[in-house]
Order: structure tokens, then C-alpha cells, then sequence
């Protein structure tokens, strides 16, 4: 396994090692080996594809703790109803939480008071079972994958001859 050679390089003197790791279940002990980093292609991938489905203003999509959680970074359109709102104003709900706000590319730690605007890219922290929460919140009926197939937008599933 990839783990092995990390462990290797580290002891050889290298001082970053990176692992590819394939186990969910190694990605606990990766600090406690002094490794770096770690990556998971199947966690990688199923970001990428989370991010697709989703649709929307959906920047980026990570998963933590092997799925259970998730972090997903959404940019704010003009039509949402938090746009011009305090993050204290705007009954978010319990399990989702706002980390972070990038806005003129500079990085915000919001606080209640702090407002949200349009095309401000927040950082949002949310458990797996917290996830419909954080779709009727910030993205409704924005599209996605599943969108276009449960409401059968743009023709998905249909075949053309174009």
C-alpha cells in the first residue's frame, strides 16, 4: 500500500510525504504516523461528483469524517433571500453553519452581525443529516442532476440527433 511508502519516505528523512489511501478506515491513524497528508481518490471523485448533482451556485463539495460530514462552498445569487440579511437575521437553520465568506477575495470569519451579499462565496459546515437543510436553504430548485431528472428540466434523459 501506498501508506507504506510514506511511512518510508518519512523515515529516509523526506520532509512532506503524502499517502494515497484507499481504506476509510486509515484515514484515522494518517497523524498519528506523522504523515501529512492524505488522499482518497473514491472521496475525491465523490466530491466532484457532489458538486454536479447539487447544481446551482455550487463551488466546491468536501467530505469529512468518511461521508458523514460535509463542507460546501456556495456562491450567493441574487435571488436568494438571505442576500442583504445578518447571518443572525436569517433563522439559519440548527445544523448548518457558516465558516467562512470570501468576498472581494478577501476572507471574512462571520459573526451574527456580519451581512450576506450577492456572489459572496460561503463556507458552509453541515453533518450529513443536515444536508436537505442546506439545499432548501441555499440552493432551491437550482438545478443539479437530480434536479433535471425528478423534474425533467432542459430534456435530461432524452436523446436528440443534433
Amino acid at each position: 500500500e501506498n501508506l507504506l511508502m510514506a511511512l518510508m519516505a518519512k523515515q529516509a528523512g523526506v520532509p512532506k510525504t503524502v499517502a494515497k489511501i484507499s481504506r476509510s478506515n486509515y484515514i484515522k491513524i494518517i497523524d498519528r504516523l506523522n504523515i501529512d497528508a492524505a488522499i482518497n481518490p473514491v472521496y475525491i471523485t465523490a466530491s466532484s461528483i457532489l458538486k454536479y448533482i447539487r447544481g446551482g451556485k455550487v463551488v466546491s463539495v468536501s467530505l469529512l469524517l468518511g461521508g458523514n460530514a460535509e463542507v460546501t462552498e456556495i456562491i450567493i445569487d441574487k435571488d436568494l433571500p438571505v442576500v442583504g440579511k445578518k447571518i443572525m437575521d436569517i433563522n439559519l437553520p440548527k445544523g448548518l453553519i457558516i465558516g467562512a465568506i470570501v468576498r472581494n477575495n478577501d476572507v471574512i470569519i462571520p459573526k451574527g452581525n456580519t451581512c450576506l451579499m450577492v456572489n459572496d462565496r460561503i463556507v458552509v459546515f453541515c453533518l450529513s443529516e443536515d444536508l436537505t437543510d442546506l439545499k432548501m436553504f441555499f440552493m432551491p430548485e437550482k438545478g443539479g442532476l437530480f434536479s433535471e431528472l425528478w423534474n425533467h428540466k432542459k430534456g435530461a434523459g432524452k436523446f436528440t440527433n443534433s
